[in-house]
């Protein structure tokens, strides 16, 4: 133990034990670890007898609950205990995390009675919740939560009519928003407010989505100007209707956040163009770390992706496809030629973030990367699967060694740190 107000190592708590005397418990908790600030609380559906039945468990967890700032809550489809949770009076919590296999409602008020202290807010569940109760009064009006710069929502069953709150702005602080799910509302409720202070998105993109966003205007080329990371997923059969095909609901994705620095762009697996794709991210060029999920690659793709992004540093980006040779260019001339006609480009590319399960697939990942550093000057690392690592490398070492590599081996070796 590093410091005589921390504590290293989990309690068991009995509930015989305390069941007698919560309250002393509780305090008694807090002089001994007198720097706690978050309780965990953990219901395992696997637990066959799990001692939380009873009165006594709610109180506790809500006597130690009184003590910190911080709850995060997981219950894995056991009891639905926040039942017997006692939370009225708790009015304090700068974080929430509750991640439920059932029912989530009780943690929503929760939220709600913190709203003026809440700086973190996380829920999720497999079952739904009532999404209104998060920024809707009893009265009618609007929660607020005045210094909330945190929110993830996933609610994966998203069976409820989607909530519509016209000029309501409960979230005017908030910096990182995140709902890998789906958007939990029928208007831009969550986008009111902090259009020029949003630092983080992940969005994922569906038709209804898109849809309602256009309708609000909630992004245009100088909205969000402090957006510094965008994730925003599209998927197949998503984007009927509005769009004609697939490379147009990638391309609205591509206009949300044009700023950003980081960014992660997901194909659709019918993509028809995926070079539309590629020109409407060259047209980025503050871009540092792009990260391409589902869009496949050749190299004269990556080369022409690097000269048209000057700050791209990290690309990320799933197998490469086979090196096509022009045809008045002999293979083992191709080194030569690519060095001759691209080099030098992309002075601040560092790394290749390189995605793939085959073994049959080292050669053609290995190619790319060694043209690319002949073309990039300070390109030094091809980050490949841990589990392909090493077959990568002794195919690495064996490809500079070759007839058509050796002479740029000296260039070539930083490769193989």
């Amino acid at each position: 133990m590093d410091d005589p107000g921390e504590i290293d190592e989990e309690i068991e708590i009995h509930p015989q034990v305390v069941e007698a005397n919560i309250d002393a418990f509780a305090l008694r908790i807090k002089e001994v670890a007198p720097l706690i600030n978050e309780i965990r609380i953990e219901l395992d559906i696997y637990n066959e007898q799990p001692e939380t039945s009873g009165p006594y468990f709610g109180s506790l967890v809500s006597q130690l609950t009184q003590l910190v700032d911080c709850i995060d809550y997981f219950d894995y489809g056991y009891t639905p205990i926040s039942a017997e949770l006692h939370l009225d009076d708790i009015r304090h919590l700068v974080q929430i995390k509750c991640r439920f296999e059932s029912d989530v409602n009780q943690f929503m008020l929760l939220a709600r009675q913190n709203a003026q202290s809440l700086e973190y807010l996380s829920l999720e569940s497999q079952q739904g919740f009532d999404i209104p109760s998060l920024i809707q009064n009893s009265d009618g009006s609007c929660v607020v939560y005045s210094h909330l710069h945190t929110l993830k929502i996933c609610d994966y069953s998203h069976t409820s009519p989607l909530p519509v709150f016209p000029g309501a702005v409960p979230f005017p602080r908030l910096l990182r928003l995140s709902l890998p799910s789906f958007y939990p509302f029928g208007d831009d409720t969550l986008f009111r407010g902090n259009a020029t202070i949003l630092e983080h998105l992940v969005l994922q993109l569906k038709h209804e989505l898109v849809t309602m966003l256009r309708r609000h205007s909630v992004f245009t080329l100088t909205s969000h100007p402090m957006l510094r990371f965008v994730r925003i997923p599209c998927y197949d059969g998503l984007v009927p209707g509005t769009f004609a095909t697939a490379d147009e609901s990638m391309l609205f994705s591509l206009s949300i956040g044009p700023g950003a620095p980081v960014r992660e762009v997901y194909g659709v697996d019918n993509i028809d163009k995926p070079e539309i794709a590629l020109a409407s991210i060259g047209r980025y060029t503050n871009i540092q770390v792009l990260k391409l999920v589902r869009i496949s690659l050749d190299l004269w793709d990556v080369i022409t992706l690097i000269q048209s992004l000057p700050l791209l540093s990290d690309l990320h980006t799933p197998q490469p496809k086979p090196v096509s040779v022009p045809d008045d260019i002999v293979h083992h001339e191709l080194p030569d030629y690519v060095q001759r006609t691209y080099a030098p480009a992309g002075k601040r590319f560092r790394c290749w973030h390189l995605s793939y399960r085959s073994f049959g697939d080292h050669m053609a990942v290995v190619m790319c990367a060694l043209l690319l550093a002949l073309v990039c000057p300070n390109f030094n690392y091809a980050a490949t699967p841990s589990d392909m690592r090493q077959g990568f490398m002794r195919q690495m070492e064996e490809s500079i060694a070759s007839e058509a590599f050796k002479k740029y081996a000296p260039r070539l070796q930083r490769l193989l740190l």
